[in-house]
């Protein structure tokens, strides 16, 4: 009854000037009677409550730090204005007529632009349709924003709080809406996919991730939401074979998951997982089969780096023979660039044996004339010969010669003046022997960098 009493007046009388002394005394002896008397704990809570409700303790008011008009005005443009179906071209045009060129300003700009924690999740798109508008006029605008959208996902996945789940969910999905838009290139979509499924996971149950502990199944969450956004738009064929291979990854991922939930029972969970799954085999268009158990998602998963593999280094033969070349080179000039340059060349050209991206018909004839290039160079030098003596040869040679003898003309150097002197050497001396087996050789040389050359036209024309 006291304490009740004093929730009601207890605050007049303590303010009071007549009845402040004894009002404070009386809540003095509450608080010792508190101390010294064993109560119940309602009882303890309700006179502690009492007493701080009469007499609050006395707080420091802390300085709230104001924000500049303009900040304030580009805060309320963008998460309040752009809420609103009819200012979406007002928001553009009083966003360009800021001045890009103050630091401080484009920085903070670029920070609200890449907030979309803050806007309505149904309103993530214009954010990014607005963004994509602004390029026409600021080009640097779209890279920070994805630079800045990337961190933020990265960081969410290195630090996996639950209290910013919200924050990762509109954050992929920002990322998805800036690839509708073409703010981002189809790489940087499919980098993010692989991250949510390599970054801190342990397949081994012995030694679980502290970033992605077995039963957490946000990553899986934010993969579909990536997908639900964006895979419409990912219709050419190079992304739909893109997309079957991050689904034979996703599909092991999955099904480590999956077998983690089974061991805890959790037959709602796992539910939920597997209609998840299938939605993600529908969005991605997944014709193959699927694996029906974890052993058979790892050993699909092996399969498909196996042939990537070989895809990329290609076989044996075509490394012995790049390799075999390299040393002739090695031995006959010893211009480390020159052998760099081939050596590049043939890798590059092995590596696209298997590139299965359908490379349009521009990129086609630079690749070939990039490759003629390299192999005209190479051939260029190697038929340069550096003379030992910087000495005119003269044309007029003199006649009647044997036919079993070659002509020699030896040049002498006295002084200023030249003098030749005719030399009768035979046919069959090994001076003339090593001149047709040195030209024999480059012959032979030039006729094996000409085939080269015809294989790697041969491989663009079947690729294309």
């Amino acid at each position: 009854m006291a304490c009740n009493l004093l929730d009601t007046c207890g605050r007049f009388l303590f303010r009071s000037m007549d009845s402040h002394h004894l009002t404070k005394k009386y809540l003095e002896q509450m608080m010792r009677v508190k101390s010294k008397t064993i109560l119940d704990s309602r009882y303890v809570y309700m006179i502690e409550s009492t007493y701080y409700l009469v007499n609050p303790p006395e707080v420091t008011p802390t300085k709230s730090s104001t924000k500049p008009s303009l900040h304030m005005f580009i805060e309320k443009i963008i998460f309040q204005d752009l809420m609103n179906f009819s200012s979406d071209t007002d928001v553009l045009k009083l966003l360009r007529s800021l001045n890009w060129d103050c630091e401080v300003t484009c920085a903070f700009t670029i920070q609200c632009l890449s907030s979309p924690h803050k806007l309505k999740y149904q309103r993530i798109d214009l954010l990014a349709e607005l963004v994509a508008e602004l390029m026409d006029y600021q080009e640097d605008i779209g890279f920070l924003v994805v630079d800045a959208v990337l961190e933020d996902i990265r960081f969410g996945m290195e630090v996996n709080l639950p209290i910013m789940n919200q924050r990762r969910i509109s954050m992929i999905k920002y990322l998805g809406e800036l690839y509708a838009y073409e703010v981002l290139e189809n790489d940087v979509l499919f980098n993010v996919l692989y991250s949510l499924l390599t970054f801190g996971v342990s397949m081994d149950p012995e030694k679980p991730s502290s970033i992605d502990p077995p039963l957490n199944m946000f990553r899986i969450k934010l993969i579909i939401t990536l997908l639900k956004t964006c895979c419409r738009y990912l219709i050419d064929d190079y992304s739909q074979q893109k997309l079957n291979c991050f689904f034979i990854y996703f599909q092991r991922y999955y099904w480590f998951k999956r077998s983690s939930l089974v061991l805890t029972k959790d037959l709602k969970s796992v539910a939920f997982l597997e209609e998840t799954f299938l939605d993600a085999q529908f969005l991605m268009r997944i014709e193959f089969r699927l694996a029906k158990n974890y052993a058979e998602a790892v050993e699909a998963v092996k399969k498909l780096n196996k042939k990537l593999r070989f895809d990329i280094l290609g076989s044996n033969e075509e490394y012995a023979m790049l390799e075999t070349l390299t040393e002739e080179i090695e031995e006959k000039d010893n211009t480390e660039k020159e052998v760099k340059l081939f050596k590049a060349t043939l890798l590059k050209s092995t590596k696209e044996k298997s590139d299965k991206k359908e490379f349009i018909e521009d990129d086609v004839q630079f690749l070939k004339a990039f490759d003629q290039m390299i192999i005209n160079n190479t051939t260029a030098c190697n038929k340069t010969k550096q003379s030992n003596v910087d000495i005119t040869i003269p044309i007029v040679q003199k006649k009647g010669l044997a036919d079993t003898d070659s002509n020699f003309i030896l040049i002498l150097k006295k002084g200023n003046k030249q003098h030749c002197k005719v030399l009768d050497i035979p046919c069959d001396s090994e001076l003339i022997s090593n001149l047709k087996t040195r030209e024999e050789e480059n012959r032979k040389e030039m006729e094996k960098v000409k085939q080269i050359t015809l294989d790697i036209n041969q491989r663009i024309l079947e690729e294309t």
